[in-house]
């Protein structure tokens, strides 16, 4: 009769803990979305879309979504506020236009709401843009290339479903890039009719080691109907030296602490070469030191240790340094002298700055 008594008790007293945790574990009603992804599914640049989205409210109260905002002007929703009864729901308006995008193409609505819980929710929209005029790639990185290098052909690839409103002119005009046709085809895009242009591209090289960049302009019969496309079109010439990064920008406040930056020189073909001497030129008040270690971890590499100061102040506000430039010489035959640009701009609080000069008073 005692083990039925306790087994009875044990019993009873697993359920009351199991309903704590349970009741512990169990959300607290409040708001919550429909739904956290909206698939627009394949849509026409030219044509507008919008949904609602509902968001329900499962406690006794009423909230508000106190503001509703995008990651992009191209999907808009309703701003806000909007009130959510209790045990209800409120929904919003949402519009996509998917002008001058094409492909793939995900955007964030962010709600935000006064239920403490939930104080902020996202609902994810995605597409496929089957725009008007599909261009791939939108921007053509060539690569990087020793001097006098010519490049392998890139393509370039612009399908336009405008029946109306045919390519007038593809332009390149950097003499450094050859471009040709070599394909125009008509195809079948989503049941429409499209002409499919490939465009080839070769960089020709060059002596200078510079980046050389230029933009295909791509034109139409009907510029109202459809603007200008410029895809930017690079190629690289290096020396043996990799050196990054090629450029210092600093900002620095006036009467600021010491700054210290690194400057990475590597010999791609991993051949050893020295630094046989460096200069810096411009910006005195910087005092800018350049000290080259030897990286023992990676051939032929030296790190370059920059340091320097923030100056005195300035004139009030933002002005920007100028003329200042770090001029290494290596043992590179090709790369006897790099010259690294100082740039950037110092802060100068108006309580310390140097009030410009009073003009001067003549006693007659």
């Amino acid at each position: 009769m005692k083990m039925l008594k306790l087994t009875s008790f044990f019993a009873v007293f697993v359920a009351a803990v199991l309903t704590a945790v349970v009741s512990a574990q169990a959300p607290t009603p409040g708001l919550r979305l429909e739904k956290t992804e909206h698939d627009w599914g394949r849509v026409k640049d030219e044509v507008p879309v919008e949904t609602m989205i509902k968001v329900f409210n499962d406690s006794d109260k009423e909230y508000t979504l106190t503001r509703i905002s995008s990651s992009c002007s191209c999907t808009t929703p309703e701003p806000g506020p909007i009130k959510v009864p209790a045990k209800g729901f409120g929904e919003f308006k949402v519009k996509y236009d998917a002008a001058l995008r094409q492909g793939d193409d995900t955007k964030t609505v962010t709600i935000e709401t006064d239920d403490p819980a939930n104080a902020k929710m996202a609902v994810k929209f995605k597409s496929f843009v089957n725009a008007r005029v599909m261009i791939e790639p939108r921007a053509l990185f060539m690569g990087e290339f020793n001097r006098e290098a010519k490049s392998p052909p890139s393509r370039v690839v612009i399908t336009n479903r405008m029946a109306d409103n045919p390519l007038h002119e593809i332009e390149l005009a950097d003499p450094h890039f050859d471009m040709r046709k070599v394909a125009t085809e008509e195809i079948m895009v989503d049941g429409e009719k499209a002409t499919r242009v490939t465009m080839e591209i070769v960089f020709k090289g060059d002596k200078q080691m510079l980046t050389f960049k230029d933009f295909m302009k791509i034109k139409f019969m009907d510029p109202t109907k459809m603007g200008q496309f410029n895809v930017p079109v690079i190629a690289v010439v290096v020396g043996d030296l990799r050196i990054v990064p090629d450029k210092l920008f600093l900002r620095l406040n006036a009467n600021g602490p010491a700054w210290t930056e690194k400057i990475l020189f590597q010999s791609r073909s991993k051949t050893d070469f020295k630094i046989l001497g460096i200069e810096v030129e411009g910006e005195p008040d910087l005092k800018i030191t350049v000290t080259p270690e030897v990286d023992t971890r990676m051939p032929a590499t030296y790190n370059l240790v920059v340091k320097g100061v923030s100056p005195g102040p300035r004139g009030p506000g933002v002005t920007q340094l100028s003329n200042c430039v770090i001029k290494i010489k290596t043992s590179v035959p090709i790369q006897p002298l790099i010259e690294i640009k100082v740039e950037g701009n110092v802060t100068t609080p108006a309580d310390i700055a140097i009030k410009p000069a009073a003009p001067a008073t003549s006693n007659k």
